[in-house]
């Protein structure tokens, strides 16, 4: 299922069919829609393209090295830290999400999990599902509220942050403004990042409400049938266990710096409210997109737990009545009951989360890799002492 959506209009007048959720900006409309370039090969091309002017303009101004007065780009470690963690995450992720979405509600919808009662066509519901889901992630009003929080934070934090410590980035006004520029890029782009996870939590926990959610108890996948979400709250998990490895290792090195140590102001003002911080929100944002899934899941398997019960209540009453019947009748009767226990025992294992072990033990492991780091830090700290 790859539904098209009816959007631009050609040279010759005629409409052009793009895919679902790329038409929301320019850049993912050229390059996800009509290049069809993956996430990881636009994420290296960006790299190169964003960076090259940094390295040439470093080589201009002899600003590779570190000097008396100044941390040279080579010895900035913290610029290092982001470029290779958080930065190229931004911009994956912001390329990913239209593909990302897309393969929820096709993965879901493979597994033979919706059903669309009083509609004509499954089909149907559901292109017209994507097509608002679409329409509601594509609005330009998200761009404008990103473009307006990324001058707000460049302004407010960045350049504040810039001019705390004399660097590289410092030693002219055009490497300055074009690193003040980049930060303001990668804002923005985070920014719509968080906008568009927020609506497509919004939007899947609106299937659950729209379609009928049929559990697919012993579905190989042994979430359900509902595994694509799970591995879509996966896959954003990695996303935030990066953004929290490079806060950090990003801040440790920042300490570093300034105190040739790993404590001190940078550690303890800004360390432990990030981590608090990441701990509350990194869990939230991986149930989130599967809470309503979770429902369904329970209240499935709580329907036929109670339908077994009632049975077995039912059969109960009746085999006291039979206890003067013939042997065969409640033989016949005894044996249902032992079936119904077995079934059961069945019902209560059904999974009610829509994901399973090894998806969960991906996530836990991503996001505690901060914590590792942070606590190889502190080991670092104690031993020297």
């Amino acid at each position: 299922m790859n539904y098209l959506i009816r959007s631009d209009i050609g040279s010759q007048g005629s409409e052009r069919a793009i895919r679902p959720f790329c038409r929301s900006d320019y850049l993912t409309k050229i390059l996800v829609d009509r290049m069809q370039l993956r996430p990881a090969m636009i994420t290296l091309l960006a790299m190169v393209v964003l960076n090259l002017p940094i390295v040439v303009l470093v080589i201009i101004y002899g600003l590779w090295e570190s000097t008396p007065d100044r941390i040279g780009l080579l010895h900035h470690n913290t610029w290092w830290i982001y470029r290779l963690t958080a930065i190229p995450a931004t911009i994956f992720y912001f390329f990913w999400l239209p593909n990302g979405i897309m393969r929820v509600i096709t993965g879901l919808k493979a597994n033979g999990v919706f059903s669309v009662p009083n509609q004509p066509s499954q089909e149907d519901a559901l292109r017209q599902y994507v097509l608002e889901f679409d329409q509601s992630y594509s609005r330009k009003l998200w761009a404008a509220l990103s473009l307006i929080t990324s001058i707000g934070l460049v302004t407010l934090s960045q350049i504040p942050e810039l001019l705390s410590t004399k660097t590289w980035q410092t030693s002219h006004p055009i490497v300055f403004w074009y690193t003040v520029f980049l930060w303001g890029l990668v804002f923005f782009l985070g920014t719509m990042n968080v906008i568009r996870i927020l609506l497509s939590i919004t939007w899947f926990n609106r299937l659950f409400s729209r379609f009928k959610v049929d559990v697919k108890v012993l579905h190989p996948d042994k979430a359900g049938g509902l595994s694509p979400l799970g591995e879509f709250s996966v896959k954003i998990g990695y996303g935030i266990a990066i953004y929290g490895l490079a806060a950090v290792v990003g801040i440790l090195s920042e300490s570093y710096l300034k105190t040739t140590q790993f404590t001190g102001p940078e550690l303890s003002l800004r360390f432990l409210p990030l981590l608090v911080a990441y701990l509350i929100l990194a869990p939230i944002v991986f149930f989130l997109p599967i809470g309503a899934a979770r429902s369904t899941m329970k209240r499935a398997k709580n329907e036929f737990v109670v339908q077994i019960a009632e049975q077995f209540e039912i059969d109960t009453i009746e085999i006291q009545s039979l206890l003067a019947s013939g042997a065969d009748e409640l033989k016949r009767k005894l044996d249902k009951i032992e079936q119904l226990t077995k079934l059961y025992d069945i019902a209560i294992k059904f999974p009610v989360w829509p994901f399973n072990t090894e998806n969960l033990v991906k996530f836990l492991s991503a996001i505690s890799s901060p914590f590792v780091v942070a606590l190889i830090s502190v080991l670092i700290t104690v031993l020297k002492r």
